[in-house]
């Protein structure tokens, strides 16, 4: 094979194996939106807390979140341009997926600095902002689609706390579970890290508060993959960390007499036979009594 035909990219001979990469990188990029003199508006440091949180988000869950200044699709995509223009949100290139592919928006560095600046502006820790950095050629569908899901149920659970009386939401963590300590667990003989997708509390008035940990299955994890993470979870909240961070957690969300109670909501989004899939699940999770008593395994269907 020469040299020749390795660096030509525009030859019209079939890609060879050094040149596979190629197909790798999105073959639809969204044009960058820029527009003159863009507004500075009352709620854009909200949307932008939002996108930071959640990592990536659509314009269709941006416009559910802040539907009462949002009130259309129109406004929603004119607000984001401006967002754009400001150079407080990007747009994720995402490799492997189809050119009507809605965009998938980010915190720029800019956006994060702006972050830090506010909450300094008020007094706050500016530190816990973090730069994100990606890699130029976007990151893979199934990756950005899991943190989508992700995104869309913890959404789903903020809506229903606004159709609840009842309900309130005091806390949602994801980001920081990735370092925290208390996430730490001695498995036999090594270490490892509980993961959870997310972590949310929720108060029931007159009943109390439960923190959940939540887990997103897409239907590829094997069933050893499972007992593994499951097991994770058993260790977890046997050991003495995990229950002292339990009830620091209730402590800080305002219990007088926190106990290291928590519930593990998995959800499947597996498209195809999701019942046996959550049959699986379940019969994963048998041999962890601890485990058992706290999951719930709910079908994307059911949201």
């Amino acid at each position: 094979m020469s040299v020749e035909r390795v660096n030509n990219a525009n030859s019209k001979n079939p890609l060879c194996v050094w040149q596979l990469h190629k197909l790798l990188e999105p073959m639809h990029r969204h044009k960058q939106t820029q527009i003159k003199a863009p507004k500075v508006r009352p709620h854009y440091l909200g949307v932008v807390a939002f996108v930071y949180r959640n990592r990536f988000v659509v314009a269709d869950q941006i416009q559910r979140r802040f539907s009462k200044v949002l009130r259309s699709a129109r406004t929603t995509r004119r607000h984001l341009v401006e967002l754009e223009s400001l150079g407080w949100l990007g747009v994720m290139p995402t490799r492997g997926v189809s050119p009507v592919f809605p965009k998938v928006y980010y915190v720029t560095p800019a956006g994060a600095r702006k972050l830090r600046a506010e909450l300094e502006a008020n007094g706050k820790q500016s530190h816990i902002i973090c730069i994100d950095r990606f890699r130029r050629d976007g990151l893979s569908g199934q990756y950005i689609l899991h943190e989508l899901e992700v995104t869309e149920y913890l959404l789903a659970v903020w809506h229903s706390t606004q159709l609840n009386d009842d309900r309130d939401l005091l806390q949602v963590e994801r980001r920081s579970l990735t370092s925290h300590p208390s996430f730490q667990v001695a498995l036999r003989s090594k270490m490892s890290r509980l993961e959870p997708d997310a972590m949310y509390v929720i108060r029931q008035r007159g009943k109390g508060m439960m923190c959940h940990l939540l887990e997103l299955d897409r239907g590829t994890m094997t069933e050893r993959q499972l007992k593994a993470k499951f097991f994770r979870y058993e260790s977890w909240l046997q050991s003495n960390c995990g229950r002292a961070y339990l009830i620091e957690l209730y402590r800080q969300c305002g219990a007088k007499k926190p106990l290291p109670h928590c519930r593990i909501s998995f959800v499947t989004t597996a498209a195809v036979d999701a019942v046996r899939r959550c049959q699986l699940i379940e019969q994963a999770a048998a041999p962890f009594d601890m485990v058992g008593q706290r999951l719930r395994v709910i079908a994307a269907t059911e949201i």
